[in-house]
């Protein structure tokens, strides 16, 4: 029943947190060093920010000053569980810092930020964290491949078409990425990061290259473009980076490296513009060859690439490029027609964007040889994994085999680093049998002693 009284002055802590830019650089004390340092260049909080800590300063420093306290900033939405969910520690859903660095490690966690789009609420959480594990995985194992066959550095780059394309893309991550970056766009430029570093470098080009790799040029290519990349990807993950860096490159700190300029000189529109076309001509024709269970290791013949009219141009755009399709889809040859109509799907052939794809899988006794020849490599080169070889280590390979492999046997010997071939089993250190196409093998080897 007593009476009671209000505190009269009442003040909401954001306007204690809005007179910061001025309280804690010495505004009254000494204006000359809070000039120094008065506006920030960039301020980054959650998007509530707007009418609680950014609407604060800017009331403060407009009443002061009659400025803006800030230059540019930065605002994103918040950190939702996978499911969209907010995150309560009452629900179950609530993922803490330690917790996640321990079990998906802390450049994942950096990685789910940056691709985020800031506009939208982040879905946090470990099973995101495995796509990213993947992709990390891919980075790193590009990383071992780079290492592993990138020991005879050339001077200067390689000059063929599939090195000039990836230079190219090269510098054009680096516009790119630099622009993103100074328009606070973080999340595109990880994207463009990520797809270089996926599709570009490690599915594109080293597909390309796998037969080139004795070329110093096309090792020098391959081993700048990677450094160039993890050099860009260094903001955003870097403590995995640095572990590339120290396994490959042996710099002091990847993070004391210039920032990469592009050199605009590389740039060819036309040449990217071509090679796009190429590679949906290349995906057509290997959907073409999973319609009819046909491995890319089996050579074929022959392909017809039958274009729209409205497409007819990629004809001639892709004509420099005809040898790297044959090489990705691994045939003899490649005809290309221009027709009014595409097919129907239920008619022979594979539909596309730009028209439809026809095989000839009719295999002679020559293209089946070959294809024996490229399944027994694979086998093989599993084999020498399983032995945790490297590539320079030699070793005296016995073969017997139900089919004829005829003078691939060369090509046998060359890409599994056989010293001698036996064509009767012997006792081998490394042994495996099995079948192609209901044919039986039966392969083995021992290290070459030298």
């Amino acid at each position: 029943g007593q009476e009671v009284e209000r505190i009269k002055d009442v003040g909401d802590c954001w306007l204690d947190a809005g007179i910061v830019p001025f309280s804690t650089l010495g505004y009254f004390e000494d204006k000359n060093y809070w000039n120094k340092w008065f506006p920030a260049d960039l301020e980054i909080e959650m998007r509530a920010q707007v009418r609680l800590w950014f609407y604060a300063q800017l009331f403060m420093s407009v009443v002061l000053e009659g400025v803006a306290p800030y230059r540019r900033i930065l605002a994103y939405e918040e950190v939702r569980d996978e499911k969209g969910a907010p995150m309560h520690k009452s629900m179950g859903n609530a993922i803490w810092f330690d917790e996640a660095v321990q079990k998906m490690g802390a450049d994942v966690m950096r990685w789910q930020y940056c691709i985020q789009n800031p506009q939208f609420n982040l879905n946090f959480g470990y099973g995101p964290a495995k796509d990213i594990q993947r992709n990390l995985l891919v980075i790193q194992n590009l990383a071992n491949y780079v290492k592993q066959n990138c020991n005879k550095l050339g001077k200067q780059g390689s000059k063929d078409l599939a090195s000039l394309w990836i230079l190219s893309r090269r510098e054009n991550l680096k516009l790119n990425v630099t622009k993103h970056l100074e328009a606070l766009e973080y999340h595109k430029a990880m994207e463009q990061i990520k797809n270089f570093l996926l599709f570009d470098l490690s599915k594109t080009y080293v597909q390309f290259i796998r037969d080139a790799l004795d070329n110093p040029k096309v090792q020098k290519v391959l081993h700048s473009t990677y450094f160039d990349a993890i050099t860009l990807l260094a903001p955003f993950l870097p403590f995995f980076t640095e572990k590339i860096n120290l396994e490959v490159y042996s710099k002091e700190s990847i993070h004391l490296q210039m920032w990469p300029k592009a050199d605009k000189k590389l740039i060819n529109i036309k040449l990217e513009a071509a090679m796009q076309e190429c590679s949906i001509i290349v995906q057509a024709l290997m959907a073409a060859r999973d319609k009819v269970s046909m491995s890319v290791r089996w050579p074929l013949k022959k392909a017809v690439v039958y274009l729209h009219k409205d497409h007819k141009k990629i004809k001639s755009n892709i004509k420099d490029l005809i040898k790297l399709i044959l090489k990705q889809a691994n045939l003899k040859s490649l005809e290309f027609k221009i027709v009014d109509k595409t097919l129907d799907e239920k008619l022979q052939g594979f539909p596309f964007q730009y028209g439809h794809v026809v095989l000839d899988t009719e295999l002679s006794k020559d293209l089946e040889s070959e294809g024996f020849s490229r399944e027994l490599v694979r086998r093989i080169q599993d084999l020498r994994k399983k032995a945790a070889l490297i590539k320079d280590d030699l070793i005296d390979l016995f073969v017997e085999l139900e089919f004829d492999i005829g003078k691939n046997i060369n090509d046998v010997k060359r890409k599994t680093g056989a010293k001698s071939v036996g064509f009767k089993m012997v006792k081998a250190e490394f042994y495996e049998e099995g079948f192609i196409k209901d044919k039986k093998f039966r392969i083995g080897f021992n290290i070459h002693k030298k």
